[in-house]
């Protein structure tokens, strides 16, 4: 702070009051020179005061000035430093509101996954739905040929390249449900002889026509007679010797003999022609692997459920590799989401094992769920493919007492 020039004068003055022991005298303290040395020391100090204050002044304000510099730095940096600040503070609330964002998305995210895993639920069940249903339309409408035969005009073929009589092959298309083929037309009579052709190269495969009954008198094996279409080799048939009851079918012969009919001795040795009519199921069945199977959404029993399947014509089910189980896993939930199905299999504590309900033992495969079977007091004998989120879709041992939905499997009929 400035001091008024008046402060400084006053100062002067009594500066120049104060006695100086360098100048005073033993006896009175007197200034040298007495009174008038006193005078023109204050008249000195009195002619510069104007000095002396204004070299103070200076020293003082070269303080002053020394001191602003760094006063000003301070304030710029105080100033850099609320700037800074501000400017954080700013980001800061720019870091929360895209923290809040984030946040929101994420939840955003957690119903877009919750949706996506409900569509994908209901994605699978429909394509299970939609396999249970191609395969029950093809068990109702489409007739299936069993294994090896190839249908040709509704009706299923199967070449055999193991040479037999002709009794024998009677015998071997027998087994297979059907007879030796029968070709009525000539478009029939061409497919056998691709068929043929895919499996043997030798030239002769037996049809199912002959004369045992009445010479001459040629009929087809079911007992229907020729008819009208016939495919003899010129000059044929001849009945040589007087044994040649049974027909053949030329598929490699010289041109001339191709592709016709020859009637030969029912005792030598050919390939041969099987047709089955198509294995069609019962209304409400689905064919898997030749067997027919329906799924019963009521309730029963162990007990009343293999007797419910037993009047339907068949078994509970026995499935008897992965595959089959599988597909009776997408057939159950094509037409129901109950908590399991009861299967063939149970526990036979004579035996100590488990059977299925034709009586043969469980064999190779099985499909456990974890901890099982646990039999639990012996109270649990019979067997479902459960459907608890701990037990999806694997076998469990239950009491035989409890009540579950159920499937039924049975041959299939021929059309």
């Amino acid at each position: 702070m400035q001091r008024p020039e008046s402060y400084w004068l006053s100062s002067a003055d009594a500066a120049a009051r104060i006695p100086n022991p360098m100048y005073a005298s033993n006896a009175d303290g007197a200034y040298p020179g007495g009174a008038s040395g006193r005078r023109g020391v204050c008249s000195f100090l009195r002619a510069r005061r104007s000095c002396l204050a204004a070299g103070i002044a200076v020293l003082l304000s070269l303080g002053v000035v020394g001191l602003a510099p760094l006063t000003f730095s301070n304030k710029q940096e105080i100033s850099q430093l609320l700037t800074t600040v501000t400017r954080d503070q700013d980001n800061m609330q720019k870091l929360f509101i895209t923290v809040d964002a984030l946040k929101r998305d994420q939840d955003g995210m957690r119903q877009l996954s919750t949706t996506v895993d409900a569509l994908k639920r209901d994605l699978d069940r429909e394509r299970s739905r939609t396999t249970a249903l191609e395969q029950r339309i093809q068990g109702r409408t489409l007739n299936t040929c069993p294994e090896g035969y190839t249908m040709w005009r509704a009706i299923c073929y199967k070449a055999f390249n193991t040479p037999r009589y002709f009794n024998g092959a009677e015998e071997a298309c027998g087994e297979d449900g059907g007879t030796l083929a029968m070709p009525r037309d000539a478009e029939t009579s061409v497919f056998l002889v691709s068929l043929y052709k895919s499996v043997s190269s030798r030239n002769f495969f037996w049809i199912g026509l002959h004369d045992r009954r009445i010479e001459g008198k040629f009929e087809w094996v079911d007992g229907s007679a020729l008819g009208s279409y016939n495919s003899w080799e010129p000059g044929q048939p001849e009945n040589f010797k007087g044994i040649q009851d049974c027909v053949i079918y030329h598929a490699y012969a010289v041109t001339c003999l191709k592709d016709t009919w020859n009637d030969q001795d029912c005792h030598s040795s050919n390939d041969f022609i099987c047709q089955v009519a198509p294995a069609s199921c019962p209304e409400g069945h689905t064919m898997w692997r030749g067997i027919c199977y329906k799924v019963f959404s009521t309730p029963k029993t162990f007990s009343y459920a293999a007797a419910a399947c037993r009047a339907d014509g068949g078994t509970l089910v026995m499935p008897r590799d992965a595959k089959t189980n599988a597909f009776l896993n997408s057939l159950y939930k094509s037409v129901q989401h109950g908590r399991g199905f009861w299967i063939g299999l149970y526990y036979r504590p004579e035996e100590g094992q488990f059977e299925w309900v034709d009586g043969s033992a469980l064999g190779l495969y099985s499909f456990w769920g974890e901890g099982q079977p646990n039999h639990r007091g012996g109270k649990k004998r019979c067997v479902v493919t459960a459907k608890l989120m701990h037990e999806r879709d694997r076998w469990s041992d239950r009491p035989c007492s409890d009540w579950y939905c159920f499937i039924c499997q049975a041959s299939p009929g021929r059309a």
